[in-house]
């Protein structure tokens, strides 16, 4: 109700225009409307119960007493006498009980109920208020002209509902041959009912990784989290499972179910849409069927399209067509464009139509003739441009291209490089294409300029590339396109749109038999960027991984196995072994790429040095510090040499080797490493260049674990000031010096003041990441370790729990962060003097640490410290004493 309303007239008027009265009534409802009755002032419970009866015997409304609390329908006896007139008929009508053991099967009987009564609009989820609805859908491609003459959107409508029951999942597949309108009708679907579900979300099912992608997005959306090494689609999955209100998915073109089973949720009171041409997905959910046009549907589709064309010659060419929907379009566009009598174009298909019905391979396919006669009548008005960018667009993937990729013109054939160059040209080209319905134009989110992207049916793309395009010339034409307007830092956050948005198209390449007459030499390091950005973008290891072993098979086949580009791809291979855990398997194989590297390039080529860097990182991250120390001392000398003192690949092999060095008790040497790398990239790169602050942000530290407090604390202020100002905010980077920033702080006494950054660093990661990401919980180990600072154990501790717990679900219990965390909790069980549980948690610490790491290991010699305060403040003194000089001897 708005300010000023009158509330007795509101209300009078709210319920003269209701069709269903709810009176709900409780233990106290009966004793409350008699104790009013002898009040002076107006009882507006009174008022809206005698105004529904009114309304409910002049026959329009429904009135329903709702019992809840265990209470029962009173009596009219039991009314004060002044009410019984107007309120006392509410007790003869049935009413509907809620009881607390059978609260959810209640409300959906009463939801059925008010369903039932005519005028009451379809149901409608309501997002909470400052909330929008997770929506994802292709709805640039639903056709202005769609048409149902069959029903099926009802009839899908009807199928979904009649499987939806309490806790379980509804699913209908949309059954039918390429062109019938499967995705048509579940975008309409999507966009028509759009409001009855809590989220709606469009799954590409063409492959793995567009299903991956697209789960992925979804959980961003949503704040899942999707642990590393771990699979999107089951985290959305577990995450659905719990959700109480209904959404929406979508799978578009599904091969086989199998695919699928990381992705349904198996509870819930959700609603799933399959559109497939595999009859076998009957089996997994009830199956709607799409049929062809009847002729007389056909002819009043076209008649609305084209008025002046005569029935007679319109039956003629639906019954050509064979009815179907892609068919029928295509023709009604094909007319509308060039003027052309429906007579003439009838001639053209009929004449294309005896050479493809020879085709084989269309009855296996499910392919209709009818399309591709269309497109070859179509394809033959198309001016050169036209063609040439049609029969590249057929060998990318049936997603949307976009048009910024077009831009490389020393990768495109000669005269189309002419038309992109010329916008108006350009548009033209692409308008042509559009008018004929070879694709459409829709919106593209990746960063381009123009902000546009091209997209093919995936029919069109088939018969274009099986009957028309020149397989060698546009499937290598497409293939220099992707390399070139792939970026080439694809570990740079500012290319990921970019990256994504070409992706799949990459993917893909292998698919087609025409890719034998692709370079490999492109292919390979057109893969290798596509690894590197799924491994370092999205976190897919095992699609990343599966990718650069088919990118190392075809250079070790086509290039030799000791080609640089070969060698690449198996070094970025062993990064994706690295990231997934296996790090034996990681150090094996970049042992072999150095070794490789050395022999064929020279122990100083700047791919060999690399690769040795990154096996020192490797090595660092089995636990071997002397190793990657040796390693990297080494590779200072030589880069250093070769190089010059300020090269970037020296300066980074000389932060690496510093951070060894720290590692190693070596502050003091750690710290002049830092600075002397400091100072070369002030000189080289400038004050705020991200390399610039990132070894900044690491001298900060070593300047903290030498006690400069004041000294850390300075540099972490000035690298935040400028990564907020240039940044923003919430970039990753930003949040890090936050948290960087923090431990100063606290080391300064200002505790307050590091607990309301570890707060905010926690809230924005937690929306951003994920409540199991594992920045999100080390940003929470953080805060817990401030909150015990501050004397709040209890609120530490339970912190520190639920970091362990989800540690060991989603790291394991011997990776480090879970070490790390157990550790923590045993000191939080220290200080509330649980002494016996914080010595059996050090105790497994220390173990562990042992056995994966060794014994001389930084986290090892930490851990000894720790269990010997315990046994001090157990009373054991001869152990901790034992421990303590065990630590002193190593040190």
């Amino acid at each position: 109700m708005e300010a000023g309303e009158v509330f007795p007239e509101r209300i009078e008027r709210a319920v003269s225009m209701a069709s269903v009265v709810l009176v709900v009534i409780g233990p106290e409802w009966l004793s409350t409307l008699n104790e009013r009755a002898t009040d002076t002032k107006v009882d507006f419970v009174r008022q809206e119960v005698t105004t529904a009866i009114k309304r409910r015997r002049q026959g329009k409304a429904v009135v329903i007493p709702v019992l809840v609390g265990e209470t029962s329908i009173p009596s009219i006896g039991t009314l004060y006498p002044g009410l019984r007139d107007d309120v006392g008929p509410l007790f003869n009508y049935q009413a509907h009980t809620f009881t607390p053991t059978d609260w959810d099967h209640q409300f959906v009987q009463l939801r059925k109920l008010i369903a039932k009564v005519s005028g009451i609009t379809s149901l409608q989820y309501r997002p909470p208020v400052g909330t929008v609805q997770p929506y994802s859908v292709i709805e640039d491609l639903l056709s202005y002209h769609f048409w149902d003459p069959n029903g099926r959107l009802q009839a899908l409508h009807e199928s979904i509902e009649h499987r939806s029951n309490v806790g379980t999942v509804a699913c209908s597949v949309l059954h039918g041959m390429g062109g019938i309108g499967k995705t048509q009708l579940a975008l309409k679907f999507t966009l028509d009912y759009r409001d009855r579900y809590a989220g709606v979300w469009w799954f590409r099912a063409d492959g793995e990784h567009t299903l991956q992608h697209d789960a992925l997005e979804c959980c961003k959306e949503v704040g899942v989290s999707v642990p590393k090494g771990h699979h999107p689609g089951q985290a959305l999955k577990r995450w659905l499972e719990r959700r109480e209100q209904r959404w929406l998915l979508v799978f578009d073109n599904v091969h086989t179910s199998d695919r699928l089973l990381p992705y349904l949720p198996r509870a819930g009171n959700h609603h799933v849409i399959l559109t497939s041409r595999n009859p076998e997905l009957s089996g997994v959910a009830d199956l709607l069927k799409l049929d062809t046009w009847a002729i007389e549907q056909g002819v009043q589709f076209l008649m609305k399209r084209l008025p002046d064309a005569e029935r007679q010659e319109l039956s003629a060419l639906v019954t050509l067509l064979d009815g179907l929907p892609l068919a029928i379009e295509q023709a009604a566009r094909y007319i509308e464009n060039t003027g052309a009598n429906v007579r003439k174009y009838r001639m053209l298909v009929e004449h294309n139509r005896e050479v493809l019905d020879a085709d084989e391979g269309r009855p296996a396919t499910g392919y209709s003739a009818s399309v591709t006669a269309t497109l070859l009548v179509a394809y033959q008005k198309l001016s050169s441009d036209a063609r040439l960018l049609l029969r590249l667009c057929s060998f990318a993937a049936p997603e949307p291209l976009p048009e910024w990729v077009f831009d490389a013109d020393d990768s495109l054939p000669e005269r189309l490089s002419e038309t992109v160059m010329n916008e108006r040209a350009w548009d033209r080209t692409v308008g042509e294409l559009r008018s004929y319905g070879f694709l459409d134009r829709v919106q593209d989110t990746s960063g381009g300029q123009n902000g546009q992207a091209l997209i093919l049916h995936r029919l069109t793309q088939r018969a274009i590339r099986e009957k028309i395009s020149e397989s060698g010339d546009d499937f290598e034409a497409l293939q220099r396109l992707l390399y070139a307007g792939f970026p080439e830092d694809p570990i740079n956050p500012q290319c990921w749109p970019r990256c994504a948005a070409l992706a799949e198209h990459a993917i893909q390449l292998d698919r087609f038999p025409a890719a034998g007459h692709c370079d490999p030499t492109i292919l390979v390091r057109l893969w290798n960027r596509v690894g590197v950005f799924l491994l370092r973008g999205y976190g897919l290891y095992k699609e990343a991984s599966c990718l650069l072993e088919k990118a190392s098979l075809i250079a070790r086949k086509a290039l030799g196995e000791k080609n640089p580009d070969t060698l690449a791809s198996r070094n970025h291979l062993a990064e994706a072994l690295l990231a997934q855990g296996d790090i034996p398997g990681a150090r094996a194989l970049h042992e072999q790429v150095l070794e490789a590297r050395k022999s064929v390039l020279g122990e100083e080529h700047p791919d060999t040095l690399r690769g040795a860097n990154d096996l020192a990182e490797t090595l660092w991250a089995q636990g071997d510090v002397n190793g990657a120390q040796q390693l990297l001392e080494k590779l200072v000398k030589v880069s250093r040499r070769v190089f010059g003192v300020r090269h970037p690949d020296t300066l980074e092999i000389t932060d690496n080797l510093a951070a060894t060095r720290w590692a190693r008790g070596d502050p003091v040497g750690a710290r002049e490493l830092r600075e002397d790398v400091l100072n070369a990239l002030r000189q080289e790169r400038g004050e705020e260049h991200p390399d610039t602050l990132a070894c900044m942000n690491n001298l900060a530290e070593t300047l903290l674990s030498q006690g400069d407090i004041a000294g850390a604390r300075a540099l972490h202020e000035h690298v935040l000031a400028v990564r907020r100002r240039k940044l923003g905010e919430e970039h990753p980077d930003t949040l890090a010096s936050m948290s960087n920033l923090a431990a100063p702080l606290q080391e300064q006494g200002d505790i307050r003041g590091a607990r309301a950054l570890h707060e905010h660093v926690l809230a924005v990661r937690r929306r951003k990441l994920g409540k199991e990401h594992p920045d999100t919980l080390a940003s929470k180990n953080n805060l817990a370790l401030t909150l015990q600072a501050q004397g709040d154990i209890a609120g530490a501790r339970a912190l520190h729990e639920d970091v362990l717990e989800a540690s060991r679900r989603v790291l394991g219990e011997e990776h480090p962060h879970t070490l790390k965390s157990k550790n923590n909790l045993a000191l939080t069980l220290r200080a509330q003097g649980d002494i016996a549980s914080a010595r059996a948690l050090h105790e497994d610490v220390l173990e562990a640490s042992r056995r994966l790491l060794g014994e001389r290991h930084p986290d090892t010699l930490l851990s000894m410290s720790n269990l010997a305060e315990t046994l001090e403040a157990q009373g054991d003194i001869e152990g901790a004493r034992a421990l303590h000089e065990e630590v002193r001897k190593v040190r």
